[in-house]
């Protein structure tokens, strides 16, 4: 009989132990003996039972453009613990990456975990949302630091805002993270969006005795933003716009002089400054300037 063209295979992935020299469910050789009576036996069947009872196994299936990955979580003791997950080949593969699955694997897993707590926000999550908060978080605090060495960062939190916002839009009154959007959306230069997740966090907070800091640190945010809100400026757009106007006038001299300029990286000015300048690094623009005739 012959297979069909659609490469089908099937493969079973086990986890277990730990990795190293000795592993937690290496099977010992021990010798005991109770009142004359060997009972160095007993151990291996204890360390075989723990074994079985720990051990993860999960089908892979394979067929064209995916795997089908099937399981049980019930050694972890979760309540929903039938699993079903499907991973698509990268483009050109010809079988799935196993790294790719155990990654997947690792965020359902804690994801259900969490997701065990009724008041958990987790729950309201699906595993690629889960897996886009992980990265936001691990992006954000890598950006931070970035930021820490006075490194341009903004186009940066630009992208990671628009990671971020489904997930807070989706569970607004998970006031964590609709904090970290908000941080997200001051470093990102966009005032109004910052000001709107802040407010989130307001709400959510209100009323709650033992979050009377924070609930203060959130209002005096909320006030600093706000003149920036009602003068409409939108620093994303400003941005854009300004930036254009830069990349017109370093094509025309580029083409002039036969130079290679470019762009150099740019940061709104606080909202009491009206100038534009450079700081040696980059340029310091006031919003307003957009508006100036440029051609």
């Amino acid at each position: 009989m012959k297979l069909p063209k659609e490469r089908q295979e099937r493969r079973t992935l086990s986890l277990s132990g730990e990795s190293g020299k000795a592993r937690l469910f290496e099977t010992a050789n021990i010798n005991v003996s109770v009142a004359g009576v060997e009972v160095g036996g007993v151990i291996a069947w204890i360390q075989r039972t723990l074994m079985t009872t720990r051990t993860l196994k999960f089908t892979i299936y394979e067929k064209k453009g995916v795997a089908q990955v099937s399981g049980n979580l019930k050694p972890f003791n979760i309540a929903d613990d039938a699993l079903r997950l499907d991973v698509k080949l990268d483009n050109g593969a010809d079988t799935v990456d196993l790294d790719a699955i155990v990654d997947r694997l690792a965020h359902e897993i804690i994801r259900r975990r969490l997701a065990q707590d009724s008041s958990n926000p987790i729950r309201a999550l699906k595993l690629d949302e889960f897996r886009s908060l992980v990265d936001v978080v691990k992006s954000a605090a890598s950006y931070n630091r970035s930021v820490a060495l006075d490194l341009p960062m903004r186009q940066e939190y630009q992208d990671l805002l628009k990671e971020v916002t489904p997930l807070a839009d989706k569970v607004q009154r998970w006031y964590q993270l609709n904090y970290l959007a908000a941080s997200i959306a001051e470093s990102a230069g966009t005032p109004a969006r910052a000001a709107e997740f802040y407010g989130r966090v307001k709400k959510a907070l209100d009323g709650d005795a033992k979050q009377t800091k924070l609930l203060g640190e959130v209002r005096a945010k909320i006030a600093t933003l706000q003149p920036q809100t009602n003068l409409g400026v939108d620093l994303t757009a400003a941005e854009k716009r300004i930036r254009g106007y830069a990349e017109y006038a370093i094509d025309y001299f580029n083409s002039l002089l036969n130079m290679n300029l470019q762009v150099p990286p740019m940061k709104p000015v606080p909202p009491d400054v009206q100038n534009a300048y450079w700081d040696g690094i980059s340029y310091n623009f006031a919003p307003g300037t957009q508006s100036i005739p440029f051609r």
